[in-house]
């Protein structure tokens, strides 16, 4: 007259990325019988709200019903929770060089940046300058580096450090008078 208990039961995990399946849920569970002992394999899905979005973040429930040899049912509902843990991803852009007398502003950098993450796709809308090395030195030769970040919908956050080189690429210019008109017989030294 005893109905079979669930042994495994609570919140499942799963990825975004990395799906598990309702049949992976239900492999993992086992139940068992004062009479019968283990009924794992009489375990069945009832209820499955959660293949259908497996892929959208949520929480979802999934029932199982497990029964033994004298027909006595137990149920389990299991919370499976999608979640998305990877951080978004920013593209290498190497260092940048910026030639004396050009000067990159805080905007130019950001154009140039691009982010994307496994669930959100182009985040790069979304990043965002943390600090800024650069800006007060722009016209001082130089490596300095400004740090962005940007956040996905999931609160996994990522930080890029972009070095800009600050490089002089112009001689110096020697000035002063063209020409020297002299006697025949008066000396002039280099140094003069």
């Amino acid at each position: 007259t005893s109905a079979p208990y669930f042994q495994s039961s609570g919140t499942v995990i799963s990825y975004v990325d990395s799906t598990i399946t309702v049949t992976e849920i239900q492999n993992a569970l086992t139940a068992y019988d004062e009479v019968d002992g283990d009924v794992s394999n009489n375990i069945t899905l009832v209820d499955d709200q959660y293949t259908e979005f497996m892929d959208v973040l949520g929480s979802y429930i999934v029932a199982f019903e497990v029964s033994d040899l004298s027909g006595n049912t137990t149920q389990l509902q299991v919370n499976v929770e999608v979640v998305d843990v990877l951080k978004p991803v920013f593209s290498n852009l190497g260092p940048i060089e910026a030639v004396y007398p050009n000067i990159f502003s805080v905007g130019d950098v950001l154009s140039l940046l691009s982010a994307s993450d496994n669930y959100d796709g182009d985040i790069s809308d979304q990043i965002v300058l943390i600090s800024d090395n650069y800006t007060d030195y722009a016209d001082v030769v130089g490596s300095y580096d400004m740090v962005f970040s940007v956040t996905d919908s999931s609160g996994n956050i990522q930080t890029y450090t972009q070095t800009i080189n600050v490089i002089d690429e112009e001689g110096p210019i020697i000035g002063g008078i063209s020409s020297i008109v002299l006697g025949y017989d008066s000396l002039i030294t280099p140094i003069e």
